[in-house]
């Protein structure tokens, strides 16, 4: 916001930020870390890391110095982006890692953010000045000091691309790998779900978190094959979003509805005439009343809905727009993967209508296995068979209703709490003997 840049100058910023990543020792298949919000700076790496072969780390900002610490540490990365107002966490952590360098952001390197746009990380003090001996860069700096011209893509098809990371009930962070392929595939999927959108024809509003698997496949990854204009907001409050001039994007806006909810109670947007459903990917449209999964406009249903699935790339399910749907419904399979129930020795078993069980996904967008956890591999793996530990219904038609979780995660406002990484840090007080986290009903977050 407040800066355009054009696709030619981008393709400059990746190629002169590659040769930077190459000049600081970052080879095929290296990892290197993110911690980044959507600023213009995450695209720049991440397709530079791409470009190179090496793997991007997909971390949040905003995680806790224990949970960064841990995927640093897991991910074997070797290098780290993150905010300068980070520098100092990061730098704290390194001795747990094999982080060797540190390249910092500043918020307005790029483009031009109000204070109210920047998370709060960005509002502690700066950090200190480090000696040459910290390997502390600066991320303006290496793309000013290397040359813009054409960079060989050293990426190969079935290498690993990204790593992003996810909770679960054990408790444990897992990092989900994904290939070139994968991503490939996924963004593949999403324009056979979306026909209708022509390439150049779109200014898209992304308020998934790119570091997110969403938003890492749809905002980030699907935009650019699509060339569409991507607005991005750092950090995704209604009142950000309402600044933006409407006749700065077209129709299409992508994101948890929480974001667009929590200011007056969405009455704001209501009034822009924004769809707000329960999540997924939205279209502009006449004023609704209520918070709901799915709304339907009078041209027809203004939400793609999805399976959304970070170990298949971002979707493992969705429809293109035309066809009106229940609550939770999560769209039909289309030709590049497949949709199945878990049966008798958790085999699949079909797609039987009315049946009831756990949904089990195949295709070319499901992970080849979690990074360094082969067991955790094969139990949800298995004849290339994802399990995604929901439980779903298909109709007569062929689409798929999501009914139940088979994990106790608690969503809540759009976001994922594990009641198991609550309970490890409770039980971590020496006067606390047992703990159980459950989640219970809010008329604001859903479950709180």
């Amino acid at each position: 916001m407040g800066r355009k840049i054009c696709f030619k100058e981008l393709d400059s910023f990746v190629n002169s930020f590659a040769r930077a990543l190459m000049a600081l020792g970052v080879q095929p298949g290296d990892k290197v870390a993110l911690c980044l919000p959507n600023i213009p700076q995450t695209v720049i790496a991440n397709l530079a890391i791409l470009r190179i072969g090496a793997v991007a780390v997909q971390n949040n900002p905003l995680l806790t110095d224990r949970e960064l610490e841990y995927q640093l540490s897991d991910s074997e990365a070797k290098a780290v982006i993150c905010l300068s107002a980070l520098v100092d966490r990061v730098r704290a952590l390194k001795p747990g890692t094999r982080i060797e360098k540190i390249i910092d952001c500043r918020m307005d390197a790029f483009s031009s953010f109000s204070a109210e746009q920047s998370p709060p990380v960005d509002k502690k003090p700066a950090a200190s000045s480090f000696s040459p001996l910290d390997e502390r860069f600066a991320f303006e700096a290496l793309v000013a000091a290397f040359a813009d011209g054409p960079v060989a893509d050293r990426s190969r098809w079935d290498a690993p691309a990204a790593l992003i990371y996810t909770g679960g009930t054990t408790g444990v962070s897992k990092g989900v790998l994904l290939s070139n392929a994968n991503l490939s595939s996924n963004v593949q999927q999403f324009a056979a779900w979306l026909p209708d959108w022509a390439p150049g024809e779109a200014s898209l509003v992304g308020t998934y978190p790119i570091f997110h698997s969403a938003g890492f496949s749809f905002i980030q990854n699907f935009t650019i094959w699509k060339a569409f204009e991507h607005i991005m907001v750092p950090k995704p409050e209604p009142r950000a979003i309402m600044e933006i001039p409407e006749a700065a994007f077209s129709f299409d806006a992508a994101g948890g509805s929480h974001a667009f909810y929590r200011a007056d109670g969405g009455a704001g947007i209501r009034r822009a005439g924004f769809f707000i459903p329960q999540g997924g990917f939205f279209r502009r449209g006449p004023p609704f009343a209520g918070y709901q999964w799915r709304v339907r406009g009078p041209d027809g249903p203004a939400v793609v809905r999805g399976v959304r699935l970070d170990r298949g790339g971002s979707a493992g399910r969705g429809d293109a727009l035309g066809r009106p749907g229940p609550a939770g419904d999560g769209g039909r399979a289309d030709s590049a993967h497949r949709c199945a129930h878990c049966g008798p020795g958790d085999r699949p078993a079909g797609s039987r209508a009315g049946r009831t069980g756990e949904i089990v996904v195949k295709g070319p967008q499901v992970m080849p296995g979690y990074y360094k956890r082969p067991e955790e591999t094969r139990r949800v793996l298995q004849d290339g068979w994802l399990r995604t530990g929901d439980i779903g219904r298909f109709d007569a038609d062929g689409y798929l209703t999501v009914v139940d979780r088979a994990k106790d995660v608690i969503i809540a406002g759009g976001f994922n709490v594990y009641p198991v990484e609550i309970d490890a840090v409770l039980t971590s007080h020496p006067k606390v003997r047992e703990a159980c986290a459950v989640g219970v009903p809010d008329a604001y977050r859903g479950r709180r």
